[in-house]
């Protein structure tokens, strides 16, 4: 957003909101954690402004049903002037709701682009394509727009509910692109309505079950994935492969092929992939909303179950907490409480009386 103006006094919070639609282009990737081999962490910038999102767009090939980003640059009597990135092209959109200079906006409508000899470079997430299904794998559908190849996961079809078994080959579908993968030329669609309309979806969910513990019945695996349905909510939520289960394990597939639709227990795990069933729900918890898809992320994971915490909101002022020393410096103490949550504690408040020698005082762990 850097080609915003500078005297806009506009905060963010009039500019975005939760749930707004972006097209973001990778600028950079690094790792954050690199000493650590195992759960390596990539930290993405990312940018927003049309000039890096239109960074390989040719304006003179532009065609009918395209999206394009744009950021409002001025206020013209009948509508607002467009910064689409290009220095010789502008958009207009018509006076018919109030923007506020910087704001980030779509031009719509959006008819879906039926296969042509667009190239690769000039498609761009957000694009309603007409695509035709090639292929139906375990885990979603295997598509083609033109020459074009991509992919639509079972995550990204209009429901969890629905089944591969109701889609073919040869069948046409209106896809939205969500991604774009340049090194291997693949593109990822959603046929969710949201994503088919750019409509933020329906507030299903709400911020504050985040952290609750729910109990939960196996509706089915897609790839590796576990559907499940939490009766309480009356939503369909899925759990990673990485959150079923704390133990080290050689063959995900295995696991996941162990919970049977319909399937309500809670399970242990003794040696890799001996398990001794209760007859009992499942016990999960919420540990993220997806607003994306308007979906749960869950964790069947016992230590995460057990955590007292998972979130700071999680946390009450007052409260009484263990933690492990990760850092010491003059200026204090960095505790490590959870594998996801870290606090401060500066050096006034190390002790009742001022320790000047706190490197001594407070070894690692």
């Amino acid at each position: 957003m850097s080609s915003m103006s500078t005297h806009n006094e506009d905060g963010l919070d009039n500019l975005f909101h939760l749930g707004q639609y972006v097209i973001c282009r990778v600028i950079e990737s690094q790792l954050i954690n690199d000493n650590e081999k195992i759960n390596q962490q990539k930290r993405l910038r990312l940018s927003i402004n049309p000039k890096d999102v239109c960074d390989q767009i040719t304006p003179d090939k532009l065609v009918k049903g395209m999206i394009l980003p744009g950021v409002v640059s001025s206020i013209a009597d009948h509508g607002f002037i467009i910064n689409i990135g290009f220095s010789q092209r502008k958009g207009f959109l018509p006076k018919n709701k109030y923007l506020n200079i910087g704001n980030l906006t779509f031009l719509k409508p959006r008819p879906a682009l039926s296969p042509t000899k667009l190239p690769f470079h000039m498609l761009l997430p957000g694009l309603k394509c007409k695509v035709t299904v090639d292929k139906t794998r375990v885990n979603g559908l295997e598509v083609s727009f033109g020459e074009v190849k991509g992919f639509i996961h079972a995550q990204n079809f209009p429901t969890l509910k629905t089944s591969i078994d109701d889609f073919s080959p040869e069948q046409e579908l209106e896809a939205t692109i969500l991604s774009i993968d340049p090194t291997t030329k693949l593109i990822h669609y959603s046929i969710q309505p949201h994503f088919l309309s750019l409509n933020s979806p329906p507030s299903i969910l709400d911020n504050t079950i985040i952290g609750s513990i729910q109990t939960c019945t196996v509706i089915r695996n897609i790839g590796s994935l576990l559907v499940i349905r939490i009766p309480s909510l009356n939503q369909y939520e899925i759990v990673s492969s990485s959150q079923l289960t704390d133990e080290k394990y050689d063959d995900i597939q295995q696991i996941l092929n162990s919970f049977k639709s319909g399937q309500k227990i809670q399970y242990d795990i003794q040696s890799y992939l001996i398990f001794i069933i209760h007859f009992i729900l499942f016990r999960c918890r919420i540990i993220g909303i997806s607003l994306a898809s308007n979906l749960a992320i869950c964790s069947l994971k016992q230590s995460i179950i057990e955590a007292p915490f998972i979130t700071y909101s999680d946390i009450q002022i007052g409260s009484s907490v263990k933690g492990s020393i990760t850092h010491v410096d003059e200026n204090g103490l960095i505790i490590n409480l959870t594998k996801y949550i870290n606090g401060f504690v500066p050096i006034i408040h190390n002790a009742d009386i001022p320790i000047k020698e706190t490197l001594n005082k407070f070894p690692l762990k």
